[in-house]
């Protein structure tokens, strides 16, 4: 047997005939991460079919480990400083920060955990990255109840790290009919799968009209919320959290409006971007934009204040990526064509027409400001709230 492709579409084609159509939330779950043919727990998938801001450059990584560094002075120096990332996949990530980490005083004191599906791999656990499949895991790894500050050390702190991993969160696929929104689920043909509208239940009901307002009729919004029941699990990795999101998508108004009325879930194959979500269900990955309108508003329902969104372009450039291909041309060593190569790779993290347009997100505690006696500025975002 295969992964993926006929094995999950016929897992799914016997679920649906016996139980009825599926939420395209539930199609996605398994087209993803079904632990045997799913699209990142199997063979079939990978980051041949997409790049990410972490296979792009290095750069991107000693960047996070400069931010890390004001998140670590902003949280009043923790020790050990505890960082979590969400989504971490190969270690790659991970193994940038921990290396640039070693230029600042806390690296030796980080504690570096990884949410990953996946089996964890054997290198970054090695190199000192602890891997768990889920949040409610890292939350045993990491929790300390909150001690007062003292001058050696403060607890109870977690910074967390998310990259690209909202964008692959299932979503459900609803469409505005005038004044209403009809659910399209999943259901099977004689030869595949096609979509029947449904009732949406009161859950969706509530994120359509909340965040769905600026959606002409007849236009489709991707809705996901799940993003709620996350970030309640992710306030209770510590009495205090800071986390930093990285991702494509935007605010509700702009990606659930006129301009992307017809939605923006799109199926990635070889690089190459499609419209059919429900073709070769494990072979391909599925995604759409994030709305951090509904991330800002599930991070203050658990007590996280924001600061305005920021894009990754403008978040890099403050951190000092500008400063590495100066620094390049002074390498012993290092040819011309080599310099390329990597100015190329450091452009694609800055283009805003590419990875320089996503948006950056930095949630803090409530109450915490920025800069305080503790700290400097958070660099890469307006000082104020």
């Amino acid at each position: 047997m295969t992964a993926g492709g006929d094995d999950l579409a016929g897992m799914l084609r016997g679920r649906i005939r016996r139980d009825g159509p599926i939420s395209f939330a539930r199609f996605m779950e398994a087209a993803l991460y079904h632990p045997e043919f799913g699209y990142y727990t199997s063979s079939s998938g990978g980051p041949d079919d997409y790049f990410t801001s972490v296979t792009a450059h290095p750069a991107f990584g000693a960047m996070l480990a400069n931010h890390l560094d004001d998140v670590w002075r902003l949280l009043d120096r923790p020790e050990p400083f505890r960082v979590v990332e969400l989504g971490a996949g190969d270690g790659r990530l991970a193994g940038h920060i921990r290396a640039a980490a070693a230029g600042f005083p806390w690296g030796a004191k980080l504690a570096y955990t990884g949410v990953e599906i996946r089996p964890a791999p054997q290198a970054s656990i090695s190199a000192g990255v602890r891997f768990v499949t889920s949040i409610e895991e890292a939350r045993d790894a990491v929790y300390e109840p909150c001690a007062e500050r003292t001058e050696e050390t403060a607890g109870g702190c977690v910074a967390v790290i998310s990259n690209e991993y909202f964008d692959a969160l299932p979503f459900h696929l609803l469409r505005r009919e005038g004044n209403d929104w009809i659910e399209e689920l999943v259901d099977i043909t004689d030869d595949g799968f096609s979509y029947i509208d449904a009732a949406p239940t009161p859950d969706l009901l509530a994120y359509a009209d909340t965040y769905g307002t600026n959606l002409p009729d007849g236009g489709r919004l991707e809705a996901r919320p799940a993003i709620a029941a996350i970030y309640s699990e992710i306030a209770t990795l510590a009495p205090r959290i800071a986390m930093t999101t990285i991702d494509y998508g935007g605010l509700a108004a702009d990606i659930h409006g006129e301009r992307l009325k017809a939605g923006t879930a799109l199926a990635y194959r070889g690089h190459r971007a499609g419209e059919d979500l429900l073709r070769d269900p494990g072979r391909q990955d599925l995604t759409a934009h994030v709305s951090f309108t509904a991330l800002i508003d599930a991070g203050a329902a658990v007590g996280l204040a924001h600061l305005p969104p920021t894009p990754q372009a403008d978040f890099l450039v403050a951190l000092g990526i500008g400063e590495y291909l100066p620094h390049l041309q002074t390498v012993p060593g290092v040819t011309p064509e080599r310099y390329a190569r990597e100015r190329a790779a450091v452009m694609q993290l800055l283009d805003p027409q590419e990875m320089g347009r996503f948006p950056v997100l930095f949630q803090l505690p409530s109450g915490v400001s920025s800069p305080t006696s503790n700290t400097r500025q958070i660099r890469g975002f307006q000082p104020s709230l």
